[in-house]
Parts: structure tokens; C-alpha cells; sequence
């Protein structure tokens, strides 16, 4: 359950709990939107509880959080959102029978849109992606925008969220729309909705939803972004230009949209204008030390001066901020990836090899390494060995998500897009919620367009569907999942 979500249900505790201490309490009423809501009360005890458990499940003290829940549930156990709530806290411990157990008990009580929610998530968490759709259809019809706007909002983004990992796009989008319908300021609503009509191809309604999302907040950053990108796929560069110089301006020449304004700049040929920006942006960057060294280094990169980039990198080592052994490992890796992009591929798998005795033996750096390893080696020209290596340590690895992803990609640039469409539809299968799941829906959108091998390829998927990164652009990147 989402962070918001849990706030909502403990304010609503804390209304209902102003004078409770009986076991059976008298009702509470209240004023919501100017209409007259009565509640049940809630025991002071109860409430107590569950105050600790929320507190726990910040901290990702699961366990404890459980515990406090089923200790709350002693004092009150007609609450079905207390019992929704216990089983996604059993969800993310991996007890799903203890959760089926909570989502039975709640839905005994009353259906709710939390106990549906739950029932939703632990399908998910079993592998079911399309199976999640139907209670969160039916948790849609449950929620109300006068009463509770935000929670309401939640339960439409989950259900075409839902929608999208069990790659029903048209139905995802009918879900934004009446989201949108029924919030017209729903600037999350608008956003998600850009992102499928841009899947399905639409792009004129794409850029209506960005425009819409400005109108409401002129200062939504991520719109501004992505209008630019998307006015930039269209060839409109002067558009394109201004959106991205609105975006730098309103965000207080943040790094990562001057980055993502290097590429761009990059992209029409401008390259003099992204040195700019660099000469602009990289001083005050390093004038902060080691915390704005990776931020200058992305700069120098997205400008393509590599060269400077590396100087940097070296620069940090020889004033001793890369003394640190995280700090020296990420300056490797990093190493190798700017200079496999200017092709020499020998120095990169040098720096990979550094990378990897200062991995030492942390597993996930070692499984790190091992893909940057492959990356060189697909670079220099030998993507059967890159993939190779991928599937020998997919073996011991099954569900690491960024060494499946990374496989699949090398898969489906080198034409094997029967191996990458079985690779990214089992990732899918198996990790519906993860966050690589938008770059494995274009690998897979792509390779059954290509190929043509996937019977559920939905037939009027005309495009990939567009992912965030950190970076300010819609490219994903290997190592942030």
C-alpha cells in the first residue's frame, strides 16, 4: 500500500478517536466537503498500535509492523482497512497465505477498495498480472472524489497501472480518461495518460494531456520535460528548444534537465550549444566537491565531451575523493561506460576489471560488473559472448531484475528476438511491479513487431511506452532499477 494511503487511514483514526475508550463506542460524526459523515469510533488502544506500525513500515521494519497490526486488530477487530493493511505489510514478507488469511478476514467484514487493493497486490505477488485487474476494477466503483479525492485518485493510477504491466494499453488509457473525467486536475492522471496515448501513437493526444498538466501547474517540471521530448520527436526543434530552456529556467538550472538539454542539443546537431550549457553548468557542479562530481561527469557526457568527463574522473582521484572504496568502484564503472561509448572498448574492460576487485565480494557488484563486462564485450563487436556470460550467471540469478533486463536488450539488438520476448514476458510474469517493467514492455513491444511471435501482442500497439529516469528523459538506465 502506498505512503499516502496509510496516512489516510490513520487520520481518519485520528477523528474517530477523539473520546474513545468503551469497548463498543458510540459513532462519530464529522465534516467532509461540507456534507455530514458518520464514522464508527476507534479505540484509543487500537489506534495506538497502528500509529506504531505505520511508523515501523516507514522504516521497512516489517516484522514489527506486523506484529503492532495484529496487536491493533486485538482492540478492534471490525476495521476491514486494518486487516487490509496487515495483509499488504504479510505481501511484502513474502507470507501470502497469512495474507490471503487478512484479505478474507477484511472482506468478511466489508468490501472496501482497501481490502480489494490487497486482494489485487497479492496476485501480483503471485505472478497473476492480468488476474490484479479485476478487484481494482471493482475498488474504482468504491471510492468516492468528494469524500476522499486522494485515495480515490490511488485506486485509478493502481488499476491502470494494473492494466498496462497485463499490457491491456487500451484499457489503461480508458481508465486515465475517466480519471481525468472525474479529476480534471489530476496532474498524475494527465501525466500517466501522455505516457499510454504516446504508447498507442497518439501523439497530438499526448501533447494535449502535457498541456493540460501545465495549464493547471505551469511549474510541473517532468511535463515540461517530457513536452519537449515529445515535440522533439516530432522534428518541432524551435518548440523543443524553448520547452527545454522553460524547464532549465523554472527548475532553477537543475542538473539533470541541462542534462537532458546537452542531449537534446546534441541529438539536432548542435553541438557548440551543448558545450555551452556544459561550460555553463560543470563549474558551480565541481565547486561543491565530491557531492556534484557525478552530476558534472552526466554533463560533460551528455554534451559527448568524454574527454572532460574522464578528466574528472581523474581529477576527483587525484584530490583523493575517490579514496572512498564505493566512491572508487562507481568511478570505475562510470569509467568504462564513457569510454566504451567513445569506442575503446580495451580501456573500458580495464576499468570493469578495477571495478570488479573493488567489488570485492558484494554480491550485487559483482553482478554489476559482470553487466558492464558484457556491455564492452557486445561494444567490441561480440554480443554472443555478451550474452553468454548474462545467461551463465542468469542461472544462479533467475530474478535479478537489472541482469535480466540487460540480457534481454543485448538479445534484441543482435536479432534473438525469440530469447528476448521469452526473457522480458517471464520478468513480467515474475515481477509485475518492479520498476524495469516499462523498458522490458518496449523490449517486448518491439521484438513482437519485429519477430511477430507474440499471440497477445496487443494488436493496436503502434509504439513503447515511455519511462522516466532520473536523468530527465524517457531512457532508462541499466543500473537505477
Amino acid at each position: 500500500m502506498r505512503v499516502n494511503l496509510r496516512r489516510l487511514i490513520l487520520s481518519a483514526w485520528a477523528v474517530a478517536c477523539l473520546g474513545a475508550c468503551a469497548d463498543r463506542l458510540p459513532p462519530v460524526s464529522k465534516l467532509v466537503n461540507d456534507r455530514r459523515i458518520v464514522t464508527r469510533s476507534v479505540n484509543a488502544s487500537a489506534y495506538e498500535h497502528a500509529s506504531r506500525a505505520f511508523m515501523y513500515e516507514e522504516e521497512e521494519r516489517y516484522q514489527e509492523a506486523a506484529a503492532e497490526l495484529q496487536r491493533a486488530l486485538v482492540f478492534d477487530d471490525e476495521s476491514p482497512e486494518l486487516q487490509a493493511h496487515l495483509a499488504e505489510v504479510f505481501i511484502r514478507l513474502g507470507r501470502t497465505d497469512d495474507a490471503t488469511a487478512a484479505i478474507a478476514a477484511s472482506m468478511k467484514i466489508e468490501v472496501t477498495a482497501d481490502g480489494l487493493m490487497a486482494e489485487a497486490h497479492l496476485r501480483q505477488a503471485r505472478g497473476d498480472a492480468v488476474g490484479a485487474v479485476e478487484p481494482l476494477r471493482k475498488a474504482v466503483t468504491l471510492v468516492d472524489f468528494g469524500d476522499e479525492p486522494d485515495k480515490a485518485q490511488d485506486t485509478f493510477l493502481e488499476l491502470a497501472e494494473a492494466q498496462i504491466v497485463a499490457l491491456d494499453v487500451p484499457g489503461a488509457e480508458a481508465t486515465l480518461v475517466e480519471l481525468c473525467r472525474r479529476e480534471p486536475a489530476s496532474l498524475n492522471g494527465h501525466m500517466r495518460l501522455m505516457a499510454v496515448s504516446w504508447a498507442l501513437g497518439d501523439v497530438a493526444q499526448s501533447e494535449a494531456h502535457l498541456r493540460q498538466t501545465l495549464n493547471e501547474e505551469p511549474n510541473q517540471i517532468e511535463a515540461l520535460t517530457g513536452l519537449a521530448w515529445l515535440l522533439a520527436a516530432q522534428g518541432r526543434e524551435p518548440e523543443a528548444r524553448h520547452a527545454f530552456r522553460e524547464a532549465l529556467d523554472r527548475s532553477d538550472s537543475a542538473p539533470e534537465i541541462a542534462a537532458a538539454f546537452a542531449r537534446f542539443l546534441v541529438s539536432i546537431g548542435d553541438r557548440t550549444g551543448a558545450e555551452q550549457l556544459a561550460e555553463d553548468m560543470v563549474p558551480s557542479l565541481t565547486a561543491v566537491g565530491a557531492e556534484g562530481l557525478p552530476a558534472a561527469i552526466e554533463m560533460e557526457r551528455s554534451a559527448r565531451r568524454l574527454d572532460r568527463a574522464l578528466a574528472l574522473i581523474a581529477k576527483a582521484e587525484a584530490a583523493g575523493m575517490a579514496d572512498d572504496s564505493a566512491m572508487y568502484y562507481e568511478s570505475r564503472l562510470r569509467a568504462a561506460e564513457l569510454l566504451r561509448e567513445s569506442g575503446k572498448t580495451s580501456e573500458a574492460a580495464e576499468q570493469v576489471n578495477q571495478a570488479a576487485k573493488a567489488a570485492g565480494e558484494d554480491p550485487e557488484r559483482k553482478l554489476e560488473t559482470a553487466i558492464a563486462q558484457a556491455f564492452v564485450e557486445e561494444k567490441r563487436g561480440d554480443a554472443v559472448m555478451a550474452a553468454r556470460r548474462l545467461e551463465t550467471l542468469r542461472t544462479r540469478h533467475p530474478d535479478h531484475v537489472p541482469l535480466t533486463l540487460s540480457l534481454a536488450m543485448i538479445e534484441e539488438r543482435r536479432g534473438a528476438w525469440p530469447r528476448a520476448l521469452t526473457l522480458v514476458e517471464e520478468l513480467l510474469k515474475q515481477k509485475p511491479g518492479c520498476r524495469a517493467r516499462r523498458p522490458a514492455i518496449r523490449v517486448r513491444a518491439h521484438c513482437s513487431t519485429a519477430w511477430g511471435g507474440s499471440a497477445s501482442k496487443p494488436a493496436s500497439w503502434t509504439g513503447p511506452v515511455c519511462s522516466w529516469s532520473k536523468r530527465g528523459d524517457w531512457i532508462p538506465t541499466i543500473r537505477k532499477f
